[in-house]
């Protein structure tokens, strides 16, 4: 799982797409200033068993790669509403993270 929460500074997370191929779940959360997955059409091999959960008014700040990313990946977002999308209510227990500095 790719977690980004509460990273109101975050522009990217790297400068072109990323293989993950392993990747199951995207979160994003209180990242105004992130607007695309270091993702392209190819970067996640079993795309059928991927969800991106988000809050439902950010879907339309998102950027894609290019046209076919956008068309492999769009469907697969959940959209969740500001008042329900509490930090910490789409992760599976336990959850591990890393503090940055």
């Amino acid at each position: 799982m790719l977690l980004l929460e509460g990273l109101p500074k975050l522009e990217s997370i790297y400068w072109s797409p990323l293989p993950f191929p392993f990747l199951k779940r995207i979160v994003k959360i209180e990242c105004p200033k992130m607007r695309k997955f270091p993702l392209n059409a190819t970067s996640v091999s079993r795309v059928d068993e991927l969800s991106i959960i988000m809050k439902s008014e950010e879907e339309f700040q998102l950027e894609w790669e290019d046209e076919d990313t956008k068309n492999r990946f769009s469907p697969l977002i959940s959209l969740r509403d500001v008042n329900t999308l509490q930090s910490g209510s789409m992760l599976p227990s336990p959850v591990f993270s890393l503090p940055v500095s």
